[in-house]
């Protein structure tokens, strides 16, 4: 409490500051030359490339299904896919403990999820994917993007004509 000239104390909170700091002068002094500005909108929000959890693996059953079918790969990623019947995709990661501690492979992580939601609809309906990144260190979002565009299309490709091991166990006496 300070004692104020007519005598009555006022609490420290409730004092007026004597002296604005350099910081808040400047900060003052800028905010009244601003001409008025219409407020701030955020961008329009889209659903559509939202990746929701029903886009996302989740059982040992479902990634072995996809690692017991085709792959391909390229020096960013190695890629797994099996057909689902769904009209949508599906992903699933797995980031080794190889690539280094706990924050390197969430980020790998987060730039594959990132990868897979802004490409969800290039990419051919029906698919379920498991995405393996490379030991690389200077892969990006970009590269991410173009592989698993490319290596995609080659995975279903693949999927798409039948296996020549099912053609010829078929055409076996």
């Amino acid at each position: 409490m300070i004692a104020i000239p007519d005598g009555s104390p006022k609490p420290i909170h409730q004092q007026a500051p004597t002296r604005l700091s350099c910081y808040d002068e400047r900060l003052s002094a800028r905010s009244l030359r601003l001409p008025d500005l219409p407020p701030v909108t955020s961008p329009p929000h889209h659903d559509s490339l939202r990746l929701t959890s029903r886009q996302r693996l989740k059982t040992s059953d479902q990634f072995k299904c996809c690692y017991d079918s085709v792959r391909a790969g390229d020096d960013h990623l190695l890629l797994f896919a099996a057909r689902n019947g769904l009209p949508y995709c599906r992903v699933g990661l797995s980031v080794s403990r190889k690539h280094g501690n706990a924050v390197v492979r969430n980020r790998k992580k987060r730039l594959l999820r990132e990868a897979f939601r802004l490409l969800q609809h290039d990419l051919p309906p029906g698919l379920d994917l498991v995405l393996v990144p490379r030991f690389r260190s200077d892969t990006g979002l970009s590269h991410f993007q173009t592989s698993l565009k490319r290596l995609v299309k080659k995975v279903d490709r693949r999927l798409k004509k039948p296996d020549a091991r099912d053609i010829h166990r078929e055409s076996a006496p």
